[in-house]
């Protein structure tokens, strides 16, 4: 099993299509990001073995989603954010939250559309109001903002963090740096 996503990985030229045969795997309980990574440090080559590392490290620290993959690796780790605790059960509530800035009272949501249509999002909201109430700022963002606007969704984060004791600063992504030559 593990070969065979490896494989698939190996055949994609898009970040988004490396990343979705491990976790399609290791969602439907196929294999484990750890048994991937072993198998991985087994093959001589492999076209994307630095992505798949980062990829599978976030994976074994808890990201579960394409989305939660894209916001760890475009938005927290490209611009230097702390590394959050992931799927982290929240005191007071007992509700699982995607990101959690421990120590600074920022979690961040990342949604995408399954759970949060009808009902689902009235649920959202509850929590919301409820980490509120406990001194918590909960920040939201979906497919969009991740994928297309990292840079934006990393300096808010950075902001929320900053006003609740965070005294490290932002660096600057790719991305960042070409929109800042763009501006010159």
């Amino acid at each position: 099993m593990e070969d065979t996503v490896l494989d698939l990985s190996a055949a994609s030229t898009t970040v988004d299509g490396c990343m979705s045969p491990l976790l399609d795997a290791v969602q439907r309980g196929r294999t484990t990001a750890d048994l991937l990574r072993h198998r991985l440090t087994l093959r001589t080559r492999h076209p994307h073995r630095q992505l798949l590392h980062a990829l599978l490290d976030d994976m074994a620290s808890g990201t579960t989603t394409h989305l939660e993959l894209r916001y760890a690796r475009d938005v927290e780790s490209a611009h230097g954010l702390p590394v959050a605790r992931r799927q982290a059960r929240q005191d007071g509530t007992g509700a699982i939250c995607d990101v959690d800035y421990d120590g600074f009272g920022v979690l961040v949501e990342l949604d995408g559309l399954k759970g949060h249509v009808g009902d689902g999002r009235f649920r959202d909201m509850d929590r919301d109001n409820a980490h509120t109430v406990l001194g918590k700022a909960t920040l939201r963002y979906g497919w969009r903002q991740v994928a297309t606007v990292p840079c934006t969704v990393a300096a808010q984060v950075a902001t929320a963090l900053q006003r609740r004791g965070w005294t490290g600063e932002t660096g600057r992504c790719s991305r960042c740096r070409e929109a800042a030559d763009e501006a010159a």
